[in-house]
């Protein structure tokens, strides 16, 4: 579940890759086009912050990041996530109350299971052989290291 990850809601549920947006087209914020990722999700929390990032996106590689797209995309995204919990809640024998999610907890439930997806193959390495996770250094790299 690197920053490429792509995210999607199917079936009532978030899902984080395996499918990737790749280098290009790149994530919604790189400018080609690209579907919504992982990175994308940093870049609406401010964990990726485009301003501290060179000018190389876009067609012509020489633009920053674009928070505005990924900011609609996430509206759109957030949108039907919520047009689709109201009528799965609505058509259910069960009355249930609706949480309409916003956009930022949206975004954030992604990178809880990029984490999880990511977190889940170093458990099964250490901990679940034996070893200690806190006595050891765990060196991260790749677009989603950081989170």
């Amino acid at each position: 579940a690197g920053g490429g990850s792509r995210l999607f809601f199917t079936n009532n549920m978030f899902a984080v890759g395996p499918e990737s947006a790749g280098a290009h087209p790149g994530p919604v914020c790189y400018r080609k086009g690209g579907p919504l990722a992982v990175t994308d999700a940093n870049v609406l929390l401010g964990r990726i912050q485009p301003h501290l990032f060179p000018a190389i996106f876009g067609r012509n590689e020489d633009e920053p990041l674009d928070h505005l797209a990924t900011l609609q995309a996430f509206e759109e995204l957030t949108q039907r996530i919520n047009t689709t919990l109201a009528a799965t809640a609505t058509s259910s024998s069960s009355p249930q109350q609706h949480h309409s999610y916003s956009v930022d907890e949206v975004a954030y439930g992604f990178i809880k299971i990029a984490n999880e997806a990511m977190a889940r193959p170093i458990r099964n390495l250490t901990t679940m052989k034996g070893y200690d996770a806190t006595q050891h250094t765990l060196a991260c790299f790749g677009g989603a290291g950081p989170q």
